[in-house]
C-alpha cells in the first residue's frame, strides 16, 4: 500500500471512530440499550433473549467508567472498529490494500454502518467475530497445510461469535461451504482438525447451553418455536424491508451485494470472489427472506454485506469512477447525514401525522427510542436479570404467552409518547419455567 493510501485509510478510519464516539457520548440510551444495561448489572451465563457476551462487556465497561450512556456503548463501538480493522487486514492479505480506503468510505456512506455501536446490542461483538471468522477461514482455505494453531483460532472465533448471538451458527455453515469449495482445504474435512475446532467453539459456548438446560431452554424457545408459530407471509412487510435496506444500509452496499453474487457465477470467477459470495449469500438466505414471514429489524441482515466491503476494495478507483456507483455513494452520504441528524433533530410527529393523514404509528416515531434512559434506569434498578424479557408493542406480543413453557409476569414497564405520537408500551417480564 502506498504511503498516501495508508494515510487516507487511517484518516477515514479515525473519522469513522470519532463520529461513533461523538454519537455515543451525546445521545440518550434507547429502550433496548437500557435493557442490556439492566441485564449487565447482574451478569449470568445466559439470558432469555440473547447469549451473554454483550452484557458481560457492558458490565465491565460500566464498572470502569460508571453507568453512563457512553460506557454502555463503548464496548460495541470498539467491537465494530476491531471488526473493520480485521477487514482492512484481510484486504491487504488479498493484495487489495490500495482499495482499503474504499472499504472505510463505504462505512461512512452507510447510515447503519456509520452509527454501528448505537444502539448497543449483541450484533456488535458478532460483527467483530464474524469478520475474524471470515479472515481465518480464508487463511485455512488457501493454505495447503494449515496447522493446529489455525484451527484452534477458528474455533475460538466461532465460540465467541456464538456467545454474541445465536445467528452466528450461519457463519459455521459458511465455513463448511468454503472448505468444500477449496481445493486446498477440502480434504481437511476428513481429518481431526475441523472437529477439534468445533469442540473448542462448543466449549466456549457451553455456559449458555448449561444455563438453558437448567431453565427449560427459554432462549431456544424464543428464537425458534415462538416465531414459527406466528409466521405468515406479508408482501408489504417484505417491500418495507427492501426499502429499509436501500435507505439505511445504503445503495452502494445493497447494489454491491448483487454485483458480487453475479461476479461469482461467472466461469472465470476466482476462488476469492466465490469465497466472498458464500459469506454474502449464507446470512442473506435467512435474513433477506425472513421479513416475508415475520417482523424484522434492519440490522439483522448486516453481516450479509461484510463481504461486499471487501469486494469494493478490489474494485477501488476503477469502479468508483462509474457514474451509477458515484451516484450511489453520494446518495448514501446524504442519507447518512439525514439519518444521523434525525437523532438530534427528529421530524416532529405533527409533520409525520400530516404526511400519513392519521395519527402517527409508534413504529415510525424513531425519537421515541431515545428518550427513555432516566426512566428505565430508575425503574429497572435492582430487578433480577436471569429471566427478564423485553417486549415492545411495535414488534412483540406482550403478555403471559411469550413462551408456552414459561409463566411470564410483567414486573416493570413504561408508556411512552411524544407530541401527537401514539404511545408505545414497553414492558419488562419476569419469566419462570412451568414445571
Amino acid at each position: 500500500m502506498a504511503q498516501s493510501d495508508k494515510k487516507q485509510t487511517l484518516l477515514l478510519f479515525s473519522a469513522l471512530l470519532g463520529l461513533r464516539l461523538a454519537l455515543a457520548a451525546t445521545l440518550k440510551l434507547s429502550d433496548e440499550e437500557a435493557f442490556y444495561w439492566a441485564l449487565s448489572r447482574a451478569p449470568h451465563a445466559g439470558y432469555v433473549g440473547h447469549p451473554p457476551l454483550i452484557t458481560w462487556l457492558i458490565s465491565a465497561s460500566t464498572w470502569l467508567l460508571g453507568s453512563t450512556a457512553f460506557a454502555v456503548r463503548l464496548p460495541g463501538i470498539l467491537c465494530v472498529s476491531l471488526g473493520l480493522a480485521v477487514l482492512l487486514r484481510f484486504t491487504a492479505r488479498l493484495g487489495w490494500s490500495s482499495g482499503a480506503k474504499t472499504t472505510v468510505l463505504l462505512c461512512l456512506c452507510s447510515p447503519l454502518l456509520l452509527s454501528s455501536g448505537i444502539p448497543a446490542g449483541p450484533d456488535l461483538p458478532l460483527f467483530a467475530f464474524w469478520c475474524a471468522l471470515l479472515d481465518q477461514t480464508y487463511i485455512i482455505c488457501t493454505t495447503s497445510a494449515a496447522g493446529r494453531k489455525q484451527w484452534i483460532k477458528l474455533g475460538i472465533f466461532a465460540g465467541f461469535a456464538l456467545l454474541s448471538k445465536y445467528t452466528a451458527a450461519m457463519a459455521g455453515l459458511a465455513v463448511v461451504l468454503c472448505l468444500l469449495a477449496s481445493l486446498h482445504a477440502r480434504h481437511t474435512l476428513l481429518t481431526r482438525w475441523p472437529y477439534l475446532s468445533a469442540a473448542v467453539a462448543l466449549a466456549i459456548f457451553s455456559p449458555v447451553l448449561f444455563w438453558n438446560a437448567g431453565h427449560n431452554w427459554p432462549s431456544f424457545e424464543l428464537q425458534f418455536a415462538a416465531p414459527r408459530a406466528k409466521a405468515h407471509a406479508d408482501l408489504t412487510r417484505w417491500a418495507l424491508f427492501w426499502l429499509s435496506q436501500f435507505f439505511l444500509i445504503g445503495p452502494a452496499l445493497l447494489g454491491g451485494w448483487f454485483v458480487l453474487l453475479r461476479s461469482a457465477t461467472k466461469t472465470r470467477a476466482t476462488f476469492t470472489i466465490r469465497f466472498l459470495a458464500i459469506w454474502a449469500a449464507t446470512p442473506a438466505a435467512v435474513f433477506f427472506l425472513q421479513p416475508l414471514f415475520g417482523p424484522f429489524k434492519v440490522h439483522w441482515a448486516l453481516n450479509a454485506y461484510i463481504p461486499v466491503l471487501v469486494y469494493w476494495a478490489k474494485a477501488n478507483v476503477e469502479i468508483l469512477n462509474r457514474p451509477l456507483v458515484r451516484i450511489s455513494v453520494g446518495l448514501g452520504c446524504w442519507l447518512t447525514l439525514i439519518s444521523i441528524g434525525s437523532f438530534y433533530f427528529p421530524i416532529p410527529p405533527e409533520v409525520l401525522s400530516l404526511l400519513e393523514r392519521q395519527p402517527i404509528a409508534p413504529a415510525h416515531d424513531v425519537a421515541n427510542d431515545l428518550n427513555a434512559w432516566p426512566e428505565f434506569a430508575n425503574t429497572w434498578q435492582g430487578l433480577p436479570a436471569r429471566f427478564l424479557h423485553l417486549t415492545d408493542t411495535r414488534f412483540d406480543d406482550a403478555g403471559s404467552d411469550i413462551f408456552p413453557s414459561h409463566s411470564c409476569q410483567p414486573v416493570a414497564g413504561l408508556l411512552k409518547s411524544r407530541g401527537l405520537a401514539v404511545a408505545k408500551k414497553v414492558q419488562l417480564h419476569l419469566c419462570e419455567p412451568v414445571l
